[in-house]
């Protein structure tokens, strides 16, 4: 009896719908099991309500179909698995940009730019290319083209940091075209990522914050929700997120904030400090509804002419509040462990950067260690 492979829907919690495939007899898995069910991990709305929420469905029911039909291919040959009898040939500029469309959903708005940015570097790269034809040397290819290619705004060489970062995300295209039997060879195994160059974070000083807080800025919001930042740690978007009805209190009085962290996909209890609760309640004293009501790109340009104001020489953006915080928890006796689970690191390694940038702690170990030589 041949085995029907149909796509299929569950419903899951936030409007959405869960993708997966339904066998029918049920197969052997891959770990040797009878199942039914195979989830996509694959995610649409039940009820699209603007243009990019339909966007998404269409590319994410377009991948679900193409994983349906390779799948029912594989059975065909009688052959769970079939990494090596299946080769399909897919236009993997589409397929990119399909990727792209599906991050909309789960990463800010900046990030998702920096998508875009990527995929139009290897559009230049690559021209047109199908599935059949990747190969390492097409992707080492594209990490030599990238080294060497200039930023189409400024016309300088790309940075470490761009190339790594652009690199990066065809690195995770291709494992995610594998991960999908949409090419047959894991073609990035073994390919190393561009080394970014480690550039010192910008940070203020306590004296440039209390200098930037008596300089005059042309809109209050965004000199709260820096404030905010430079307080408790927040990315801006985080930030710029918050309501009111996700702050609540502990048993002692603590102020705690809940928070969802686009880059970790994930939400976590935060508590803040006094000061951190009352430049929320200068900004909004009805306490009601979002707190920091402005967008990323009005405060990124008002921050800029607020800092000239100020005259700080320094470059400094929306995110480096957040180095900012981080420095001077450092520089005040903070350890990086406890550090670590204020910024949300997965890895102490990344919060390692901010120790490298202070140089008090260093300063201070000079004197640490006395040995009578006899010298005055």
């Amino acid at each position: 009896m041949a085995v029907k492979v149909s796509l299929r829907t569950k419903p899951i919690k936030g409007g959405k719908l869960s993708l997966y495939l339904d066998y029918y007899p049920p197969i052997i898995n891959g770990k040797g099991k009878e199942t039914r069910r195979e989830f996509l991990k694959l995610h649409a709305f039940k009820d699209p309500i603007n243009s990019d929420q339909k966007t998404h469905n269409k590319t994410v029911y377009s991948i679900a179909e193409r994983i349906r039909e390779s799948r029912s291919l594989g059975i065909y040959n009688k052959e769970y698995g079939f990494k090596n009898n299946v080769v399909l040939n897919v236009d993997f500029i589409k397929y990119y940009q399909e990727i792209i469309n599906q991050k909309l959903e789960i990463v800010s708005k900046q990030s998702h730019q920096v998508w875009e940015a990527s995929l139009v570097y290897y559009k230049d790269y690559a021209k047109k290319v199908y599935t059949k034809s990747l190969t390492k040397r097409h992707v080492l290819g594209y990490k030599d083209y990238l080294l060497n290619a200039k930023s189409n705004k400024t016309g300088k060489k790309l940075s470490s940091a761009t190339v790594a970062t652009y690199f990066k995300h065809l690195l995770n295209v291709l494992t995610k075209a594998y991960e999908e039997d949409i090419i047959k060879e894991d073609i990035t195994k073994g390919i190393k990522n561009v080394k970014a160059e480690n550039k010192p974070r910008e940070y203020l000083t306590t004296a440039e914050l209390n200098t930037l807080w008596k300089t005059e800025v042309s809109n209050n919001t965004v000199k709260h929700v820096c404030f905010f930042c430079a307080y408790t740690g927040f990315r801006f978007n985080e930030a710029k997120k918050m309501k009111w009805e996700d702050i609540s209190q502990d048993n002692s009085g603590n102020y705690i904030v809940k928070s969802y962290h686009t880059k970790g996909q994930k939400y976590t209890l935060n508590p803040i400090s006094k000061d951190a609760y009352n430049i929320m309640l200068k900004e909004s004293p009805n306490q009601q509804g979002i707190v920091f009501e402005i967008t990323y790109h009005k405060a990124r340009n008002i921050l800029k002419n607020w800092i000239k104001k100020a005259d700080i020489h320094k470059n400094i953006g929306l995110h480096n509040f957040r180095h900012t915080y981080s420095v001077l928890q450092l520089d005040n006796g903070t350890d990086i462990y406890t550090l670590s689970k204020m910024l949300g690191h997965k890895n102490i390694s990344t919060t390692m950067i901010y120790a490298k940038v202070t140089d008090k702690k260093k300063i201070e170990t000079l004197n640490k260690i006395k040995i009578e030589t006899g010298d005055e």
